[in-house]
């Protein structure tokens, strides 16, 4: 019983021991937090080890949805065009070292091109980042599904050249045009340039998407535009990819864009003939499902500032069918109502609705 109770005595004069120096370590702070001095060895390693299983143990259950294709140029585009704004300065890019000033972070960004996650990976350490490190979370909350666009980026980033780089990020926009002295390049009057170039790179000079790289902006409403524009500012939308864009935009800017877009040829064609399940419930909705009508509101007859949706990207109406499915998500006030609409569709009306109102995108 002596023995014990001698033991716990010593048990807690350890504990408190190292307690107090615990407290000293604390306080008198002995090892530096300066970035400009290395680690002693052993400590970077164990805390990039630890990162590393943080991230395999947190994505061993993970697979990439059945619908999304790793594979897809639009996908390898949209991820690219948003490492080149977002990612490139800290990271590099094919022909383009990191900013000096990332290359004095600690620690440093990582090179991409030498590492070896798997989608899933990088699906994950995009949306949430690292803390301590300099690497954000994903600023649009619970837009899990716009990391698929960087995961299938990243999966290629050590295949690229710089010019392979380049066109993916950039498209049409890599090569100016001969310039006039009425214009400064891509086809936009002078001034306009500097403000739409970030904009083109997703949504192409001719504001069609770049193939389903990003929505078709080209003929959609100016109300509606500037309306998402506003939303995605005050972070009422939620968008990784939009927010940081718009956030930076003055009014007078977010109106200068929205017309700009609006004024070009584009959306709302004729939708293709035919008597499609896609047409059916566009026209009709399926009251057995309790699925009205799509063209009670985005037909003809759509309210002012409700957007055009004849002729936009079939995988940009498809992600947003699925998104309103799961929840009421940024519809600029009409939330709830797209959510009612679109919770009963099933995986196939998606696709059908998706492919009959992009049958009339103008090629």
């Amino acid at each position: 019983m002596i023995r014990l109770t001698l033991r716990w005595v010593h048990l807690a004069w350890a504990v408190g021991i190292a307690a107090i120096l615990g407290f000293a370590f604390w306080l008198t702070a002995p090892y530096t937090i300066s970035a400009r001095a290395h680690h002693v060895p052993g400590v970077g390693w164990v805390l990039h080890s630890y990162l590393q299983n943080s991230v395999r143990n947190r994505t061993l259950l993970d697979r990439v949805p059945a619908h999304v294709d790793l594979d897809s140029d639009a996908l390898k585009q949209l991820g690219a065009g948003h490492y080149a704004s977002a990612c490139a300065l800290c990271h590099g890019a094919p022909g383009s070292p990191r900013n000096p000033v990332a290359r004095e972070m600690n620690p440093a960004p990582t090179d991409l091109a030498h590492v070896d996650y798997s989608a899933t990976e990088f699906h994950w350490i995009g949306y949430n980042g690292f803390r301590y490190s300099g690497m954000p979370a994903w600023a649009g909350a619970d837009r899990r599904d716009e990391l698929w666009a960087l995961a299938a980026f990243l999966e290629d980033y050590d295949t690229l050249d710089p010019e392979g780089y380049r066109q993916l990020a950039f498209g049409e926009t890599a090569e100016q045009p001969p310039q006039s002295d009425e214009s400064e390049g891509f086809g936009m009057p002078a001034g306009e340039l500097e403000l739409a170039e970030s904009c083109m790179r997703c949504h192409g000079r001719d504001g069609q998407g770049r193939g389903g790289t990003a929505p078709v902006l080209a003929g959609q409403s100016q109300s509606y535009l500037r309306a998402a524009l506003d939303a995605y500012a005050d972070d009422a939308r939620q968008s990784g990819y939009m927010e940081p864009v718009a956030a930076a935009l003055d009014p007078a800017e977010r109106d200068e864009l929205a017309r700009l877009f609006a004024d070009m040829d584009g959306l709302d064609a004729a939708l293709p003939e035919g008597d499609s399940r896609g047409a059916r419930l566009a026209a009709e909705g399926d009251e057995s499902h309790d699925i009205p009508a799509c063209s009670g509101c985005h037909g003809s007859n759509r309210k002012e500032g409700w957007p055009i949706i004849a002729g936009q990207s079939e995988r940009w109406i498809a992600t947003w069918l699925r998104l309103w499915r799961e929840t009421p998500h940024g519809a600029l006030g009409q939330d709830d109502k797209m959510h009612a609409a679109a919770r009963h569709l099933t995986d196939d009306d998606i696709e059908a609705l998706a492919a009959y109102y992009s049958g009339g995108a103008v090629d």
